[in-house]
C-alpha cells in the first residue's frame, strides 16, 4: 500500500508519495446475497412514507467488541415511484 499525501500552499498543491510502503496482500471481497427491503411505514409512530428523494443508508456492524455500524450501501427513494 502506498500513501500519497497532498499538501496545499499559496503556490498550489503538491503531492508526496510515502517512502514506507507496506504490502497488505490481496483482498478478495465475498459475494453478497440479495435481499428485499420494505420502506413502507409499519408502526403507528411513523405513519408517513419516506419522502421522495430521501437517501436510505444500509449499515453493517462487524462482529468484534467495540465496533460501530458502517454504511455499506446507500440508495435514494425514487421520486416518481417512491421505491428504492
Amino acid at each position: 500500500m502506498q500513501v500519497t499525501v497532498a499538501k496545499s500552499s499559496t503556490s498550489g498543491t503538491t503531492y508526496t508519495t510515502a517512502t514506507n510502503s507496506v504490502s497488505i496482500g490481496t483482498l478478495t471481497p465475498r459475494a453478497a446475497t440479495s435481499y428485499k427491503v420494505n420502506i413502507t411505514p409499519t408502526t403507528s409512530t411513523t405513519s408517513t412514507p419516506l419522502p421522495a428523494g430521501s437517501l436510505v443508508g444500509f449499515y453493517q456492524t462487524l462482529p468484534a467488541s467495540g465496533e460501530v455500524p458502517y454504511v455499506i450501501e446507500q440508495s435514494p427513494v425514487d421520486p416518481s415511484t417512491a421505491h428504492l
